[in-house]
């Protein structure tokens, strides 16, 4: 693995239908790396994410690159 790689190793579940489904574990990580916010499990989704949707996204394009 490439040593300046951020995430040598991401936490995934499989869902039932077979979506690849990111953790709140994750999502909590990564808000507080990129956006340093402490976020709990009730706000790590984009209806309630504190930095609003548009952050949310955001900070999902960069748990997907």
């Amino acid at each position: 693995m490439s040593e300046n790689h951020l995430a040598q190793k991401i936490p995934i579940a499989l869902d039932f239908d077979g979506c690849i489904a990111i953790g709140e574990p994750v999502k909590i990580k990564y808000a507080r790396l990129y956006h340093k916010i402490d976020i709990g499990p009730k706000t790590c989704m984009k209806a309630t994410y504190p930095l609003g949707p548009v952050m949310y996204k955001q900070l999902m394009d960069k748990i997907h690159s």
